[in-house]
């Protein structure tokens, strides 16, 4: 029997973070980076996602991998997220300079919490409104590898965003363990295959026909697609062939 020296140290710097998180916030150690989303056809900035990064005073950078993680086990996620969303309304005037396109949009993330929350289409709403962002510009994600506990009030809360003027995108896809059955419950809009395939694409038979299918899959359902990770021109114009847009 080997035992992990590490845990110890680990829970306790996790009991640390979920202390600090709230003071974080009050603080403003949380930042938002926006990575742009390009039409593959154009070049043009279609939109953008938005990436929180946690600057702490004495720790320096940690990674959302793991203080998301401890704030939805603590239900400061919602928090968070709302947090996010807001951050991403202030930032908009200035994001909504740097694309020509005429329909831009900022993607936020949206966390399992949220979806048991039945105040969070209200909630949405009021934050557009108070900073003025057009509803149809924004796009909340789903990450594919998370668990919704409760699919029906999921359910009726993606379809109040959607009456509201929103769409949902569906993250990270092919690395979860019930993609079809997301696909056949929810009203989602844009599929986001993962960037671990599209890495491969050029190289693995495999990877190419798990992007091809999944391409094809989503447009079937009118979806449209979003390849994460692309890196070269050679994996642009492969995506292009395969009708990504």
């Amino acid at each position: 029997l080997v035992r992990d020296v590490h845990t110890p140290q680990i829970a306790t710097r996790h009991l640390v973070l979920s202390h600090e998180i709230t003071e974080a916030m009050k603080q403003e150690q949380f930042e938002l980076f926006y990575q742009p989303i390009c039409e593959l056809a154009t070049g043009r900035i279609a939109g953008f996602e938005a990436l929180i990064r946690w600057q702490h005073p004495a720790l320096g950078v940690i990674s959302p991998l793991e203080f998301l993680w401890l704030a939805e086990q603590t239900g400061q996620i919602r928090d968070i997220g709302l947090w996010s969303l807001e951050r991403a309304c202030v930032d908009w005037p200035v994001l909504r300079a740097q694309s020509d396109h005429p329909t831009p949009f900022v993607s936020v993330n949206l966390s399992p919490s949220q979806l048991t929350d039945t105040g969070l289409v209200d909630q949405v709403s009021g934050i557009l409104a108070r900073h003025h962002l057009p509803v149809s510009a924004l796009k909340l994600e789903l990450t594919e590898t998370v668990l919704i506990n409760n699919p029906g009030m999921a359910l009726d809360i993606f379809n109040r965003l959607i009456d509201l003027g929103s769409s949902i995108a569906l993250d990270d896809f092919g690395t979860g363990h019930s993609n079809l059955e997301v696909l056949h419950r929810y009203p989602l809009r844009t599929m986001k295959i993962d960037r671990s395939f599209v890495s491969e694409m050029l190289s693995t038979p495999h990877s190419a026909r798990i992007v091809q299918s999944s391409i094809d899959l989503a447009h079937s359902l009118r979806m449209d697609v979003v390849a994460e990770g692309i890196e070269d021109e050679a994996q642009r114009s492969a995506l292009m062939r395969l009708g990504c847009e």
